[in-house]
């Protein structure tokens, strides 16, 4: 049997992806990442309201300010600001985030 006639008899339960993914744990981890980007988008979505709920665009309009006196204009607790703040730097909803941690 020559190894175009072998492809061609193969199982219809066995898929040529099925077999490579099984077979690599890298594969399998870099398949993962969508499946957990995905599952991370309701925490984005959540974010980004507070984000717009606390009106953080608005008052970042005037240009950089610390996060201690940012939490102060949102009577926000600074600490949690901080850690949304994090959150959403380099997620890309408010282009020129940058955090200086």
């Amino acid at each position: 049997r020559t190894a175009a006639t072998a492809s061609n008899t193969k199982s219809p339960n066995q898929d040529w992806a099925v077999t490579l993914v099984e077979s690599s744990p890298d594969i399998r981890r870099a398949l993962a990442f969508p499946v957990a980007f995905a599952s991370s988008a309701n925490w984005l979505a959540q974010c980004i309201y507070v984000a717009a709920k606390l009106k953080i665009p608005d008052h970042l309009s005037g240009g950089p300010m610390e996060v201690r006196h940012l939490a102060q204009e949102c009577d926000a607790d600074p600490e949690a600001l901080g850690r949304l703040l994090r959150s959403l730097s380099g997620q890309g909803p408010f282009p020129g985030l940058f955090i200086e941690v």
